[in-house]
């Protein structure tokens, strides 16, 4: 996981408040002053501290080894693949599961929001978009239980479980075969 510090949200300059937006996935097309960046981040993130990438992440970096970006603790079983509880997904170079959620009737909103460790992710719904591995287990795991019913008796036979934010993982374009 990238290296961050904590700075106030009333202090925060206006890179370090796009460089926050950025790490919470936040559309900023429309914030250009960075008393609306702060308003965008305050609206999302109820902290009133927020977390920037330290200076020597600041700087642009060549991507490089495939495990770059991928937390030790998940297992990478083979060049451009995370295992995550026991399935082998794709990742980016820089250590991301490339996913797109599924417009539902419930997700309205345009995005879905997924929290690891109190920190907020905002996914948009319905184009492709990286996202951390530890996000990306997140989002396997919200599951809800919907009940199995015979349909000729209507008893209910038991319980499944299906996910709560439908999505499909690509692939990347790089991995072959």
């Amino acid at each position: 996981m990238a290296q961050t510090r904590k700075v106030a949200l009333s202090e925060a300059t206006h890179e370090e408040l796009a460089a926050a937006a950025k790490l919470l996935n936040l559309d900023v097309a429309g914030a250009s002053s960075p008393a609306k960046l702060r308003a965008l981040i305050k609206a999302t993130h109820p902290f009133d501290e927020i977390d920037v990438p330290s200076d020597e992440l600041a700087q642009p970096r060549v991507v490089g080894v495939q495990t770059k970006g991928i937390p030790a603790d998940y297992h990478q079983p083979r060049k451009g693949y995370v295992r995550v509880d026991g399935k082998d997904y794709p990742v980016t170079p820089d250590g991301k599961v490339i996913v797109t959620i599924s417009a539902t009737d419930m997700n309205q909103r345009g995005h879905e929001e997924v929290q690891v460790n109190e920190r907020v992710m905002l996914i948009p719904v319905g184009e492709p978009v990286a996202i951390p591995v530890h996000f990306f287990e997140a989002l396997l795991h919200t599951v809800g239980k919907v009940a199995v019913v015979d349909t000729k008796t209507s008893e209910i036979r038991g319980w499944r479980e299906v996910p709560q934010i439908p999505f499909s993982v690509q692939a990347p374009a790089f991995i072959d075969g």
